[in-house]
């Protein structure tokens, strides 16, 4: 139970005290002190604290200060309250970012874990049936890359849930690894073809709706985003001539 009040904010003295008011209950700030033998100051300091967020009520009896614990309850309260005002913030934070957001943009996600934030992100962010367009992708190095067990869950979710459709060109080579894939993931929801080459490329390239991405699916995995219109639709007019090219 420390770890949870800790983990909600409150310091160690206020949780000291808040575990001291559950075995004691109502009592006077002498019964803390005694119990757990601090300075009077410590024991004010974290029952204000507590008072202040709804955990602990004060009432005068006898003419003396006595305190107690209120329903627990108000600590789910809190969380709620919490969450709310976090969401605002959010939604106040993208609002100032777009208005300050520069056309052209470059972010670079090192790593498994930074490829798996980038995809969880930019799926989020697609709007339903939109459409990707990947060029020289290694099979295997993008199952590597994500990891399978990403792509059986978060990835192949949120694909399914907005319907975003992958049309894939890549080198006959890769048409094995590519059709066992298939099988982790909606097949509806993927278009390939194959031209007549060895796929050697640790670097896959995916074109977006607003962006585009080159993704390292070496040893060092990473992935380099590229926000710019034009250097987005100059890609994709290179897809689409590899996309007639290419056989089913």
């Amino acid at each position: 139970m420390e770890q949870e009040l800790l983990a909600l904010g409150l310091t160690w003295n206020e949780v000291k005290v808040y575990k001291s008011l559950m075995k004691l209950g109502e009592t006077q700030v002498g019964g803390v002190i005694a119990d757990l033998k601090i300075h009077r100051q410590i024991a004010y300091n974290a029952l204000d604290a507590l008072e202040k967020r709804g955990m602990v009520a004060k009432t005068m009896k006898n003419k003396f200060q006595h305190y107690k614990i209120v329903d627990p309850e108000v600590i789910v309260e809190n969380v709620r309250k919490q969450e709310a005002l976090a969401e605002r913030l959010a939604r106040t934070i993208k609002h100032e970012m777009k208005k300050s957001r520069h056309e052209n943009e470059i972010n670079i996600y090192s790593g498994q874990a930074g490829a798996q934030k980038f995809y969880t992100y930019v799926y989020k962010k697609m709007p339903k049936g939109a459409e990707t367009y990947i060029m020289g992708v290694s099979v295997k190095g993008h199952l590597n890359s994500l990891g399978e067990d990403f792509i059986r869950g978060t990835y192949n979710k949120l694909k399914t849930e907005k319907q975003i459709v992958g049309k894939l060109v890549m080198g006959e080579s890769e048409r094995n690894d590519n059709e066992e894939f298939g099988e982790k993931t909606n097949p509806k929801l993927r278009e390939s073809r194959y031209l007549p080459y060895e796929n050697s490329n640790p670097v896959s390239t995916t074109i977006w709706p607003d962006r585009i991405t080159f993704m390292a699916t070496g040893k060092d995995i990473f992935l380099i985003e590229i926000i710019n219109q034009e250097f987005r639709d100059s890609y994709k007019a290179h897809f689409d001539m590899l996309w007639k090219m290419a056989k089913k």
